[in-house]
């Protein structure tokens, strides 16, 4: 249980730093006039520093559950190191992306083309159980 609270803590420390990377990244694009549209958004890029995929999946639900973050990808992992393009919303723009699945492929949350990934309740408790 104790393994359990401090992996928590850990991730909820990234969440905290995905946070102000996207509030500054809000902040900027608001301040020059500019959007960072890369098709459909803003896309804001957040580095974490970590290349464990459980870890990478749990810090991408918690990313994808923060409001107004329609897409969250994993944009590349190495050495140590993983980055995320994460698509915030425009007002006008759909609330969220369909979510699937990434182990199992089981639709977790109704949206939008194509789909973001996370993890069903079921694959996320097998995961914390390893």
């Amino acid at each position: 249980m104790r393994d359990l609270l401090d992996r928590y803590r850990a991730l909820s420390v990234q969440v905290q730093r995905a946070i102000g990377a996207l509030e500054a990244a809000l902040e900027t694009s608001e301040d020059d006039g500019q959007s960072r549209d890369l098709a459909t958004g803003n896309i804001s890029r957040v580095d974490v520093p970590t290349s464990d995929i459980d870890a990478l999946l749990a810090f991408q639900e918690s990313l994808s559950e923060i409001e107004g973050v329609l897409k969250v990808t994993v944009a590349g992992s190495s050495s140590g190191r993983s980055s995320f393009l994460v698509e915030l919303a425009q007002e006008e723009a759909p609330a969220r992306h369909r979510v699937v699945c990434a182990r199992c492929g089981k639709a977790v949350e109704d949206g939008i083309e194509p789909p973001s990934h996370g993890l069903c309740d079921d694959c996320a408790e097998e995961l914390l159980r390893r």
